[in-house]
């Protein structure tokens, strides 16, 4: 019966292609029209049995009036679109010719039985297109679903080389909307323990003035450790305050239970298979998220160690402790970002904490506090010995109190200084540049840098307490000038300069005149008096580069390098008239009425050719001096030392 047919889809007021068409070379010119072709009236009665089928559900079999009999069977794909199937099958050839055409057409071409038997076709093939529909979706949905696979694939190995967390969120975006036909997505990353999650990708997402709540964004990625898709409604309130969206699909970004940031597909629905692969692709994006964190922190940490290494080295390098301290704040508060700090150190008693130096404070009002240990903020860091991070000083639990007028903020931290398990001192910094607060990783850098900067501190006091000792060991107690074991090792050593170099240099003696009668006169303390304050004439007197020493009792000796006899000459009457003039307490009771000085000079090489020689020759100069009625300066000749020697 069927073995002359044609095939056609019909949906909707619509002819589609014919699928299939055979055995039509013995057609007649009417079974080789299209259906959609076909005479009016075929052509109504199709279209008013097609919508009958489609609203029943159920095949139909029917003659049309051009003498064909047709099999409708309805039959809905991709679950929205209905069709019907059109099975219409031509009377043999021979019988064509045979029949009559009668008022409604070619009626009696088909009996009863090929009716039956039509319906039976009709009904199996209703059956059998669910199953036959199914198995094609099922085969185009694993083609495609092995396309998605080896172009995530392909993706995932060029992710692999992308060094920028913008770069790898382009890519996510560019593969979301291409490869699930996605229209509405945001993509937010960042870091929940820093400065929160920003959003960086959007794609027709509802606009708002709000911005996301990155504390909430923080709770929801708690809550969904795993990187599973997660359907929300009430959450998109939350997450994104004002957002006009009624449910959205989100898909947390973690790797290896790090939160690194979070994708939300608005008013998504996916089948189960591209939700696995959407998380698929999620978690490799997770992943180099955070390959990129680490290398990034590994990169910080090192440029850290070496601003840190540069730092502790230039500390290193200071003489002086005032300038380390200063630097120790100046470099703190660099670190951080801060405005304002102080470096406190306790005492030796170990009872009261000093401000040694500061930033953003009046230092001489800063260096006249003082605090007790175990009072105050940085008095209780001292005592404990635990470091102390405050947000806010007037909500945080363990303070609660006003904050002070100096502070801007009322965010700090400080830090207590330890070597080994001893407290030497607490550092404190306030009031960041940007007005934000202080954290924990900045309690981590500056805990770092206090570990080095404490044994500096430490080396730096050991070196000021040698220092002060090889002072002392070098000074005389009294004036505070070099004594006489300083000056013969600093004689020795410009001898062996200006021998090597062929340099000449002076040495004065200086012999205060009558100061013995001074003394006896007017009192020990007030000779003591007297002597302090020649020392500082006889000081600025000189250079820098002289040595100036007590040589003992009331004299005094001066080594003058890379100078001349002639030059020695003006220095040392310089020195004479400062201490004449100068206004000594009872002086008047004293022969002439001035306390003043005789000096001797001597000049290497010309008065003696090592140390001895040349003291010897200035004491001989200074004994002249003396003998020719004091107050005045003689240089050594040889014919002094003739008549020294005859005199003696």
């Amino acid at each position: 019966m069927l073995r002359n047919f044609r095939l056609a889809l019909y949906r909707q007021g619509e002819y589609l292609e014919p699928l299939r068409r055979t055995a039509f070379e013995n057609c007649s010119r009417q079974q080789d029209q299209d259906p959609a072709t076909c005479s009016s009236s075929c052509h109504e009665v199709r279209e008013r049995t097609f919508q009958k089928v489609l609203d029943a559900g159920r095949p139909l079999v029917f003659l049309n009036p051009c003498g064909t009999l047709n099999l409708a069977i309805p039959f809905t794909a991709q679950e929205t679109a209905a069709y019907c199937l059109l099975a219409e099958a031509f009377p043999p050839a021979d019988l064509a010719d045979e029949q009559t055409t009668g008022e409604k057409g070619r009626s009696s071409s088909f009996s009863a039985p090929d009716l039956a038997k039509a319906k039976n076709i009709a009904t199996c093939i209703h059956r059998q297109i669910p199953e036959l529909l199914r198995q094609d979706l099922t085969l185009h949905h694993l083609e495609k679903t092995s396309l998605r696979l080896r172009t995530l694939v392909d993706i995932s190995e060029e992710m692999d080389q992308l060094a920028s967390r913008d770069e790898i969120v382009d890519l996510l975006k560019e593969t979301l909307v291409i490869l699930f036909d996605l229209s509405s997505l945001a993509i937010l990353t960042g870091d929940p323990s820093a400065a929160g999650f920003v959003l960086q990708q959007s794609l027709a997402w509802p606009e708002t003035n709000a911005s996301p709540s990155g504390r909430k964004i923080a709770e929801f990625l708690r809550q969904n450790p795993y990187g599973k898709p997660v359907s929300i409604r009430e959450e998109i309130d939350l997450l994104f305050p004002g957002k006009a969206c009624r449910e959205a699909l989100a898909i947390p970004l973690i790797a290896s239970g790090q939160p690194l940031g979070l994708v939300i597909l608005h008013e998504a629905t996916l089948p189960f298979g591209d939700l696995n692969l959407l998380e698929l692709l999620c978690a490799k994006a997770a992943s180099r998220l955070l390959i990129l964190k680490f290398e990034r922190e590994r990169l910080e940490a090192s440029a850290f160690s070496t601003r840190m290494v540069t730092m502790v080295s230039a500390l290193s390098q200071l003489k002086r402790q005032e300038e380390v301290y200063r630097n120790i704040v100046e470099m703190s508060a660099e670190l951080l970002n801060a405005t304002c700090g102080s470096l406190m150190l306790l005492d030796e008693k170990g009872e009261f904490l000093r401000i040694e130096s500061a930033k953003g404070m009046n230092q001489p009002l800063s260096r006249s506090l003082s605090i007790k240990l175990g009072t105050g903020i940085a008095g209780r860091v001292a005592k404990n010995g635990f470091p102390l991070v405050v947000n806010d000083i007037e909500k945080d639990c363990r303070l609660a109190t006003p904050n002070r007028p100096r502070f801007k903020t009322k965010s700090f931290i400080s830090v207590p200084l330890k070597i080994k398990d001893r407290t030497i001192g607490v550092l404190n910094l306030s009031d960041k540049e940007d007005q934000g607060i202080f954290n924990e990783n900045d309690l981590h850098i500056l805990t770092s840098f206090t570990a080095q900067i404490a044994i500096v501190l430490d080396r730096s006091a050991s070196m000021e307490r040698a220092n002060m000792l090889e002072k002392l060991a070098a000074t005389d107690a009294l004036t505070g000038l070099y004594n006489r074991r300083f000056f013969d090792e600093r004689l020795d050593s410009e001898l062996s300069r200006s021998i090597r170099h062929s340099l000449n240099f002076s040495i004065m003696l200086l012999d205060l005149d009558n100061f013995k009668n001074y003394n006896d006169l007017c009192g020990h303390i007030a000779g003591d008096n007297a002597l302090k304050k020649v020392a500082t004439l006889l000081k600025s007197s000189g250079r820098d580069i002289d040595v100036v020493a007590r040589f003992g009792g009331e004299e005094f000796i001066i080594l003058l390098p890379d100078t001349s006899k002639k030059e020695a000459m003006l220095v040392a009457e310089r020195a004479r008239h400062a201490i004449e003039s100068h206004p000594f307490p009872q002086e008047a009771l004293l022969p002439g009425g001035q306390l003043t000085t005789s000096i001797g000079l001597a000049t290497f090489p010309d008065d003696g050719d090592f140390a001895q020689a040349l003291i010897k020759a200035a004491d001989t100069a200074l004994y002249q001096a003396k003998e020719k009625g004091r107050n005045r300066t003689v240089p050594f000749t040889r014919k002094q030392a003739h008549d020294n020697v005859v005199f003696l």
